[in-house]
Protein backbone atom coordinates (compact mmCIF):
# COMPACT_ATOMS: atom_id res chain seq x y z
CA UNK A 1 0.00 0.00 0.00
CA UNK A 2 2.68 2.11 0.53
CA UNK A 3 4.39 1.42 -2.45
CA UNK A 4 1.69 2.01 -4.38
CA UNK A 5 0.96 5.85 -2.62
CA UNK A 6 4.83 6.12 -3.42
CA UNK A 7 4.31 5.49 -6.53
CA UNK A 8 1.26 7.64 -7.27
CA UNK A 9 3.43 10.09 -5.35
CA UNK A 10 6.40 10.02 -7.89
CA UNK A 11 3.78 9.82 -10.83
CA UNK A 12 2.12 13.41 -10.10
CA UNK A 13 5.29 14.71 -9.36
CA UNK A 14 6.33 13.69 -12.69
CA UNK A 15 3.56 15.48 -13.95
CA UNK A 16 4.05 18.17 -11.77
CA UNK A 17 7.34 18.24 -14.24
CA UNK A 18 5.72 17.06 -17.09
CA UNK A 19 3.40 20.33 -16.61
CA UNK A 20 6.10 22.71 -15.45
CA UNK A 21 8.19 21.63 -18.38
CA UNK A 22 5.50 22.36 -20.78
CA UNK A 23 4.91 25.43 -19.03
CA UNK A 24 8.64 26.50 -19.50
CA UNK A 25 8.05 25.46 -23.13
CA UNK A 26 5.17 27.34 -23.30
CA UNK A 27 6.21 30.84 -22.04
CA UNK A 28 8.77 31.56 -24.53
CA UNK A 29 5.84 31.15 -26.92
CA UNK A 30 3.25 33.17 -24.69
CA UNK A 31 5.48 35.65 -24.31
CA UNK A 32 6.79 35.56 -27.88
CA UNK A 33 3.09 35.94 -28.76
CA UNK A 34 2.98 38.52 -26.33
CA UNK A 35 5.77 40.46 -27.60
CA UNK A 36 4.36 39.86 -31.06
CA UNK A 37 0.93 41.40 -30.10
CA UNK A 38 2.35 44.63 -27.98
CA UNK A 39 4.55 44.82 -31.52
CA UNK A 40 1.65 44.73 -33.62
CA UNK A 41 -0.53 46.95 -31.19
CA UNK A 42 2.70 49.64 -31.32
CA UNK A 43 2.61 49.22 -34.96
CA UNK A 44 -1.27 49.47 -35.28
CA UNK A 45 -0.52 52.46 -32.90
CA UNK A 46 2.37 54.19 -35.23
CA UNK A 47 0.08 53.73 -38.14
CA UNK A 48 -2.66 55.40 -36.66
CA UNK A 49 0.07 58.07 -35.08
CA UNK A 50 0.99 58.58 -38.72
CA UNK A 51 -1.84 58.34 -40.15
CA UNK A 52 -3.00 60.91 -37.99
CA UNK A 53 -0.09 63.12 -38.70
CA UNK A 54 -0.68 62.92 -41.98
CA UNK A 55 -4.19 64.09 -41.62
CA UNK A 56 -3.32 66.91 -39.36
CA UNK A 57 -0.81 67.60 -42.06
CA UNK A 58 -3.45 67.68 -44.79
CA UNK A 59 -5.46 69.77 -42.78
CA UNK A 60 -2.75 72.27 -42.15
CA UNK A 61 -2.32 72.30 -45.47
CA UNK A 62 -5.86 72.71 -46.38
CA UNK A 63 -5.69 75.13 -43.61
CA UNK A 64 -2.68 77.20 -45.19
CA UNK A 65 -4.37 76.94 -48.71
CA UNK A 66 -7.66 78.32 -47.06
CA UNK A 67 -5.53 81.12 -46.11
CA UNK A 68 -4.00 81.94 -48.95
CA UNK A 69 -7.67 81.54 -50.82
CA UNK A 70 -8.67 84.22 -48.26
CA UNK A 71 -5.87 85.96 -48.91
CA UNK A 72 -6.17 86.10 -52.32
CA UNK A 73 -10.21 86.81 -51.44
CA UNK A 74 -8.95 90.09 -49.74
CA UNK A 75 -6.71 91.23 -52.08
CA UNK A 76 -9.37 90.70 -54.67
CA UNK A 77 -11.83 92.89 -52.24
CA UNK A 78 -9.37 95.26 -51.73
CA UNK A 79 -8.38 95.69 -55.72
CA UNK A 80 -12.40 96.36 -55.57
CA UNK A 81 -12.70 98.75 -53.23
CA UNK A 82 -9.36 100.86 -55.02
CA UNK A 83 -11.55 100.15 -58.26
CA UNK A 84 -14.55 101.38 -57.20
CA UNK A 85 -12.98 104.25 -55.30
CA UNK A 86 -11.20 105.41 -58.20
CA UNK A 87 -14.55 104.87 -60.23
CA UNK A 88 -16.07 107.04 -57.41
CA UNK A 89 -13.46 109.83 -57.73
CA UNK A 90 -14.27 109.53 -61.75
CA UNK A 91 -17.43 109.92 -61.30
CA UNK A 92 -17.15 113.18 -59.32
CA UNK A 93 -14.83 114.54 -61.05
CA UNK A 94 -16.86 113.96 -64.03
CA UNK A 95 -19.71 115.38 -62.14
CA UNK A 96 -17.32 118.58 -60.79
CA UNK A 97 -16.38 118.70 -64.64
CA UNK A 98 -19.91 118.89 -65.60
CA UNK A 99 -20.95 120.82 -63.36
CA UNK A 100 -18.45 123.62 -64.09
CA UNK A 101 -19.26 123.51 -68.07
CA UNK A 102 -22.97 124.02 -67.38
CA UNK A 103 -21.67 127.10 -64.95
CA UNK A 104 -19.65 128.28 -67.43
CA UNK A 105 -21.85 127.69 -70.17
CA UNK A 106 -24.75 129.39 -68.79
CA UNK A 107 -23.23 132.20 -67.61
CA UNK A 108 -21.54 132.41 -70.69
CA UNK A 109 -24.89 132.41 -72.89
CA UNK A 110 -26.14 134.27 -70.37
CA UNK A 111 -24.14 137.18 -70.73
CA UNK A 112 -24.07 136.72 -74.06
CA UNK A 113 -27.62 136.80 -74.68
CA UNK A 114 -27.99 139.39 -71.80
CA UNK A 115 -25.24 141.78 -73.65
CA UNK A 116 -26.47 141.03 -77.06
CA UNK A 117 -30.28 141.73 -76.14
CA UNK A 118 -29.20 144.77 -74.84
CA UNK A 119 -27.03 145.92 -77.62
CA UNK A 120 -29.77 144.91 -79.87
CA UNK A 121 -32.13 146.80 -77.91
CA UNK A 122 -29.74 149.89 -77.70
CA UNK A 123 -29.44 149.86 -81.20
CA UNK A 124 -32.69 149.48 -82.21
CA UNK A 125 -33.84 152.41 -79.74
CA UNK A 126 -30.79 154.44 -81.34
CA UNK A 127 -32.12 153.57 -84.56
CA UNK A 128 -35.69 154.23 -84.26
CA UNK A 129 -34.83 157.59 -82.76
CA UNK A 130 -32.37 158.19 -85.38
CA UNK A 131 -34.90 157.30 -87.67
CA UNK A 132 -37.66 159.31 -86.30
CA UNK A 133 -35.29 162.41 -86.22
CA UNK A 134 -34.63 161.99 -90.16
CA UNK A 135 -38.32 161.33 -90.46
CA UNK A 136 -38.65 164.83 -88.66
CA UNK A 137 -36.30 166.70 -90.49
CA UNK A 138 -37.05 165.36 -93.96
CA UNK A 139 -41.07 166.32 -92.81
CA UNK A 140 -39.42 169.94 -91.57
CA UNK A 141 -37.92 170.27 -94.98
CA UNK A 142 -40.40 169.05 -97.32
CA UNK A 143 -42.91 171.34 -95.67
CA UNK A 144 -39.92 174.27 -95.99
CA UNK A 145 -40.26 173.24 -99.40
CA UNK A 146 -43.24 173.08 -99.87
CA UNK A 147 -43.60 176.30 -98.57
CA UNK A 148 -40.89 177.36 -100.79
CA UNK A 149 -42.17 176.15 -103.67
CA UNK A 150 -45.44 177.92 -103.09
CA UNK A 151 -43.54 181.24 -102.61
CA UNK A 152 -41.81 180.63 -105.65
CA UNK A 153 -44.83 179.84 -107.57
CA UNK A 154 -46.81 182.99 -106.44
CA UNK A 155 -43.56 185.27 -106.81
CA UNK A 156 -43.78 183.55 -110.63
CA UNK A 157 -47.07 184.19 -111.06
CA UNK A 158 -46.59 187.94 -110.03
CA UNK A 159 -43.55 187.96 -111.70
CA UNK A 160 -45.49 186.58 -114.85
CA UNK A 161 -48.03 189.12 -114.83
CA UNK A 162 -45.85 191.79 -114.37
CA UNK A 163 -44.20 190.43 -117.65
CA UNK A 164 -47.03 190.38 -120.00
CA UNK A 165 -47.97 193.51 -118.71
CA UNK A 166 -44.39 194.37 -119.91
CA UNK A 167 -45.14 192.38 -123.27
CA UNK A 168 -41.76 190.92 -123.31
CA UNK A 169 -42.90 187.15 -124.40
CA UNK A 170 -39.65 185.97 -125.85
CA UNK A 171 -38.10 186.68 -122.66
CA UNK A 172 -40.71 185.10 -120.60
CA UNK A 173 -40.84 182.54 -123.03
CA UNK A 174 -37.32 181.48 -122.91
CA UNK A 175 -37.14 181.90 -118.69
CA UNK A 176 -40.48 179.74 -118.70
CA UNK A 177 -38.43 177.24 -120.70
CA UNK A 178 -35.63 177.56 -118.22
CA UNK A 179 -37.56 176.75 -115.24
CA UNK A 180 -39.16 173.77 -116.86
CA UNK A 181 -35.71 172.21 -117.77
CA UNK A 182 -34.84 173.05 -114.17
CA UNK A 183 -38.15 171.37 -112.46
CA UNK A 184 -37.42 168.14 -114.62
CA UNK A 185 -34.24 167.66 -113.89
CA UNK A 186 -34.85 168.16 -110.05
CA UNK A 187 -37.74 166.25 -110.21
CA UNK A 188 -35.67 163.48 -112.03
CA UNK A 189 -32.91 164.17 -109.87
CA UNK A 190 -35.38 163.62 -107.20
CA UNK A 191 -36.39 160.12 -108.31
CA UNK A 192 -33.06 159.09 -108.71
CA UNK A 193 -32.18 160.11 -105.12
CA UNK A 194 -35.42 158.04 -103.63
CA UNK A 195 -34.39 154.84 -105.53
CA UNK A 196 -30.86 155.23 -104.40
CA UNK A 197 -32.21 155.75 -100.91
CA UNK A 198 -34.77 152.66 -101.11
CA UNK A 199 -31.77 150.17 -102.23
CA UNK A 200 -29.10 151.67 -99.85
CA UNK A 201 -32.12 150.98 -97.03
CA UNK A 202 -32.46 147.84 -97.79
CA UNK A 203 -28.88 146.89 -98.24
CA UNK A 204 -28.37 148.56 -94.63
CA UNK A 205 -31.59 146.26 -93.66
CA UNK A 206 -30.10 142.97 -94.97
CA UNK A 207 -26.36 144.11 -93.83
CA UNK A 208 -26.67 145.78 -90.88
CA UNK A 209 -23.83 148.35 -90.97
CA UNK A 210 -23.96 151.38 -88.81
CA UNK A 211 -21.05 153.03 -89.95
CA UNK A 212 -21.64 152.90 -93.47
CA UNK A 213 -25.63 153.96 -93.03
CA UNK A 214 -24.10 156.90 -90.80
CA UNK A 215 -21.35 158.25 -93.35
CA UNK A 216 -24.23 158.50 -95.59
CA UNK A 217 -26.50 160.24 -93.94
CA UNK A 218 -23.66 162.85 -93.28
CA UNK A 219 -22.74 162.53 -97.22
CA UNK A 220 -26.46 162.71 -98.22
CA UNK A 221 -26.61 165.52 -95.54
CA UNK A 222 -23.90 167.77 -96.37
CA UNK A 223 -25.25 167.15 -100.10
CA UNK A 224 -28.89 167.79 -99.45
CA UNK A 225 -27.53 170.84 -97.72
CA UNK A 226 -25.57 171.63 -100.92
CA UNK A 227 -28.17 171.51 -103.03
CA UNK A 228 -30.24 173.24 -100.94
CA UNK A 229 -27.91 176.52 -100.86
CA UNK A 230 -27.48 175.88 -104.54
CA UNK A 231 -31.21 176.47 -104.96
CA UNK A 232 -31.74 178.89 -103.02
CA UNK A 233 -28.89 180.78 -104.63
CA UNK A 234 -30.17 180.19 -107.72
CA UNK A 235 -33.89 181.32 -106.78
CA UNK A 236 -32.19 184.85 -105.43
Amino acid sequence: MRILLFLLLILLLLLLLLLLLLLLLLLPLLLLLLFLLLSLLLLLMLLLLLLLLLLLLLLQLLLLLLLLLLLLLLLLLLLLLLLLLLLQILLLLLLLLLLLYYYCCYYYYYFYYYYYYYYYYYYYYYYYYYYYYYYYYYYYYYYYYYYYYYYYYYYYYYYYYYYCCCCCCYYYYYYYYYYYYYYYYYYYYYYYYYYYYYYYYYYYYYYNNYYYYYYYYYYYYYYYYYYYYYYYHYYY
